[in-house]
């Protein structure tokens, strides 16, 4: 084995910035870091020498704003990997601050001892502000003062991605030539703009004008913000003809890679293909969203990564060198392999964040193109989900915890018709029970733009109106409106956007964090109906008529119904709140009940139901309301049983002389005025 010479100290130290030549890498400070052999095992930091605990850790202060800075104008390795790290950290656990906010860095360095100095498994955790933020295993990249201590790392070397590129090839052919209701791979017309990654090392962009005919893969990713690298008027020519910058999001880096591995040359990425600062261009390719990802031979759905920055292939592609300082004070280099972390390591194990959150299945873009895709290859490292329209299968290496069973069957290929046999008889009913499962999921996402609710379900709804063959109405159907107007949030009340969105009639108008649900017709409920509104008109007006199930500009929905004032004697009110029961477990703080009581007087009588408000409108203590009560549907039993009755209704508040809704109604009595009170033309907005 070659001996260290200054020469290599000297190369090694140069990949830092001063700081950190002064701080983590001084010799005394890194060497403080290292639990040698393993000490008494436990891992955490700590071993027992003459009685005493001593911590192998060390630890230090700085900003985000030096750690940045050295990392743009010095390079330094170290700071890049800090910065890296954080961005791959959920913001709901360790949002990140300011430039000149303070952060404490602590690394600790695991040395086992060596049963073959060529494959040593050693590692190096980094923590951020007490949160174990990433581990790596380390090794020397070659023979010399670092490979003494920590080994060659055989087993980094030789070890795969956790992404079996082989398997996801082979069930993508399957799919497309065995599962019925899976569309085949057929060649289609490509998007306008794609990016062309037979050169993962040079990527660019790519303008089809929509005359081309091939495959190509779409992304489905969390943007955790606003793009750094993202297509506009001003950089298109460049991007089309010098090629895409070399420092792209992690994320769209790995969706290349992960494409050309696929034996694929076409990947559609928003923030890339479409043309972010113009509104004509946004407009356009939106309407066409349900078509680019309907059409795409497989979707890239990154499940696991919280922004752009994070990626999802941590353990493919170059891996960070940096210096590592021998006992003897001379400075040798080692690579860093990611160590992705495996589920079952129990409460104890601080860094769950792969195994705890899906940042993918919240967001609502996201929504529709899991659910329009033919195929999807799910990334949650270390696992790989392959599924489609017909099945779900776990193609996970088998060392990695891969189950390779038979495929699942699934439910969802009834709102895309068999190319085979074409609907079937009975899809209806399961046609409405999908769309109100669509809806139940979506209204729970999370949007950056509240504008952005109906145009991120308008891909959805305009596959869903091919089979259906309805009128859309903001988010409803108008075969079946009377029943959708009957939805309600799912727990708690959201929030209505001071800018107008949708109508109060429509499930679109409001943002509850546990979503809505949509009402289910009960098997007592239709046979006991003896009054039931009617539509006498429902106009909805887009802003746009190039994508006509996106934003809404204005909609007025015209009942003949039956409608009473809130208040027995007509006067206005206000509700009185009933607070929830609040109970705080060791890992999650419960709220049950809570709603809001009309006062005595009221035409709902008292039969003890709390009202659930659709938002705070309606709530305010300030002043009292004009509050109406109209009937949607009432019976003077339940079923064939003599029970009370019931009614499903809406509650109206008048604001300058128009009728809003706030809430759904659901008494378990026949109201007494309803026998009393003729139909009338009701108007909501």
């Amino acid at each position: 084995m070659s001996q260290p010479t200054k020469n290599d100290s000297s190369a090694a130290l140069r990949m830092l910035c001063d700081a950190c030549r002064d701080g983590p890498f001084k010799c005394e400070n890194f060497r403080q870091a290292i639990d040698k052999w393993g000490g008494n095992g436990s891992g955490d930091g700590a071993t027992t020498e003459g009685g005493a605990d001593v911590k192998h850790e060390y630890a230090y202060t700085t900003t985000w704003g030096a750690i940045s800075n050295s990392a743009v104008k010095a390079g330094c390795h170290w700071c890049k990997l800090l910065i890296s790290t954080r961005d791959s950290l959920p913001d709901a656990s360790f949002p990140r601050g300011g430039v000149n906010e303070a952060v404490n860095i602590r690394v600790y360095i695991r040395i086992s001892a060596p049963l073959d100095w060529t494959d040593v498994k050693n590692w190096l955790e980094i923590y951020i502000n007490d949160i174990k933020a990433a581990v790596y295993y380390i090794y020397a990249d070659h023979e010399g003062a670092a490979s003494k201590e920590i080994g060659l790392g055989a087993h980094c070397r030789e070890s795969p991605s956790y992404a079996d590129y082989d398997e996801a090839e082979k069930s993508l052919d399957n799919c497309s030539r065995n599962h019925p209701i899976c569309p085949s791979s057929a060649d289609t017309t490509l998007p306008t703009r794609l990016i062309d990654c037979s050169n993962p090392q040079s990527p660019r962009l790519f303008e089809t004008h929509r005359k081309m005919q091939g495959r190509y893969v779409t992304l489905s990713y969390v943007w955790g913000g606003d793009q750094k690298q993202k297509t506009t008027k001003a950089n298109l020519p460049s991007y089309v003809h010098d090629g895409l910058p070399k420092e792209l999001p992690k994320t769209i880096a790995d969706a290349i890679v992960a494409t050309n591995k696929l034996g694929l040359r076409w990947l559609w990425v928003d923030a890339l293909c479409i043309i972010q600062d113009s509104e004509e261009d946004k407009l356009r390719e939106l309407a066409d969203m349900a078509h680019i990802y309907q059409d795409s031979y497989v979707t890239l759905s990154v499940l696991s990564s919280f922004r752009a920055d994070h990626g999802f292939l941590p353990d493919d592609g170059e891996q960070p060198v940096l210096p590592f300082i021998c006992a003897d004070g001379t400075a040798g280099s080692m690579k860093l392999r990611y160590f992705i972390q495996r589920p079952g390591r129990g409460r104890s194990y601080r860094y769950q964040t792969v195994t705890m959150y899906n940042p993918l299945q919240s967001r609502a873009w996201c929504f529709q193109e899991t659910t329009l895709s033919p195929r999807r290859l799910v990334f949650q490292p270390p696992r790989v989900i392959y599924a489609c329209r017909g099945y779900n299968q776990d193609i996970t290496r088998p060392e990695e915890g891969g189950e390779r069973g038979p495929p699942l069957e699934m439910p969802y290929g009834v709102l895309f018709p068999d190319r085979r046999k074409g609907i079937r008889p009975g899809d209806e009913k399961a046609l409405a029970d999908l769309w109100k499962g669509l809806i139940r999921t979506y209204s729970s996402c999370k949007l950056s733009m509240q504008s952005d609710k109906l145009v991120a379900f308008a891909s959805i709804a305009e596959v869903y109106q091919t089979v259906k063959k309805d009128e859309y109405l903001a988010g409803l159907w108008k075969s079946e409106l009377l029943d959708g107007l009957l939805w309600a949030p799912a727990m708690h009340g959201g929030e209505r956007p001071k800018n107008y969105r949708a109508p109060t009639w429509s499930w679109t108008s409001i943002d509850a964090d546990d979503g809505v649900i949509m009402h289910r017709t009960h098997i007592n409920e239709m046979p006991s109906t003896e009054y039931e509104a009617s539509i006498v008109s429902c106009v909805v007006v887009p802003r746009s008529d190039i994508h006509p199930l996106g934003e809404v500009k204005e909609a007025t929905l015209v009942l003949n119904a039956k409608m009473h004032p809130l208040m027995k004697d007509g006067r206005k009110c206000k509700f009185i709140e009933e607070k929830p029961t609040v109970s705080k477990k060791l890992f999650e703080t419960v709220t049950i009940g809570g709603g809001w009581v009309p006062p005595k007087g009221s035409c709902l009588g008292d039969d003890g139901r709390l009202i659930q408000f659709d938002s705070k409108e309606g709530t305010e203590q300030e002043r009292d309301m004009e509050f109406y009560v109209v009937a949607l549907r009432a019976g003077k039993k339940w079923g064939t049983q003599p029970q009370p009755g019931f009614m499903l209704g809406l509650l109206l508040l008048k604001v300058d002389e128009m009728l809003r809704r706030v809430a759904r109604l659901h008494t378990v009595h026949y109201p007494e005025w309803l026998d009393k009170v003729s139909p009338s033309i009701v108007t909501v907005v």
